[in-house]
This record gives structure tokens, sequence and C-alpha cells, in this order.
């Protein structure tokens, strides 16, 4: 009976991994839409108030992070970022969305849409405006600043 009690804690546990994983994947997507829609129509201003879900700040986390020295992630528990090995990977910028300052969504966006050159030390907001432009060097790649 005790191993059935462990075995249906796991399951459940896995369950609720499994759905976060997937709601952070569904995040990755709309973001990577709304670029791509955006490329299309020449628009290079952006804000991430209309994704699907509920959350007041985010911060950009860029490659290379060491995430316990990083101050807009002092009071947060850090364990779901160091999942994503971002102190050592140099592919993504880990999106990390909070709502009161709880993390409600971790998101790994690939750098074709590169948010490394924001500012690391700050909370943005739902009001926010982003501003890219296409790398001159990298036709494939589009660096994102805040709109000034």
């Amino acid at each position: 009976m005790k191993y059935m009690k462990i075995l249906v804690l796991f399951v459940f546990a896995l369950g609720c991994i499994e759905k976060d994983s997937n709601q952070d994947k569904k995040i990755e997507r709309e973001i990577s839409g709304l670029l791509d829609s955006k490329v299309k129509e020449n628009k290079y201003s952006f804000q991430l108030d209309g994704l699907s879900l509920d959350w007041d700040s985010l911060i950009v986390v860029p490659p290379y992070t060491i995430l316990r020295k990083t101050e807009s992630l002092q009071g947060i528990d850090v364990g779901v970022l160091e999942e994503t090995g971002i102190e050592f990977r140099d592919d993504v910028c880990v999106f990390v969305f909070l709502k009161v300052g709880k993390i409600v969504s971790c998101v790994e966006m690939k750098r074709n849409y590169d948010f490394s050159e924001l500012p690391t030390n700050r909370l943005y907001s739902r009001s926010d405006v982003f501003h890219f432009f296409q790398d001159k060097l990298s036709k494939s790649r589009y660096v994102i600043n805040l709109e000034r």
C-alpha cells in the first residue's frame, strides 16, 4: 500500500510538471507567433499584454546569467530557472513571468528573436513597448530593445 501511495504521488507530480511545460511551450509559441506576424507586417514594435497568461511583471534572463547574483531575481525561487541551465547556455533567453512576485511561467525563447540586450536588472510590465530590428550580420536574427 505504501508503494501505491508513492506511485500515485509520483504520477500526480509528473502530471503537474507536464502541465507547466505545456503552458510554457504555448506561451513561447504565442510570443514567437506575435513576432513572426510583426515581421511579415513590417511593424517592429510590440507589447506582450495579449498573452493568454495572467501575469503582472516579466524578468528577461539572458544567456550565462549567474542566477543567485542577479538583483531582479532576489526573493524569487530560482530552482525552476536552474533547470533551464541558463547559466551555461547561449541559445536561449529565459522569460520569467510573475504574478504578485510568484513565478507563473518560465519560457525559453530561442535567440532568433534576441532579448539578451535588454537591461537585466529590471522588471518589465504588460504596458512596456518593445522594438526590434534585423541584425545586420545575421539576417535571420532580430534584436529586441525597449522602445524609447
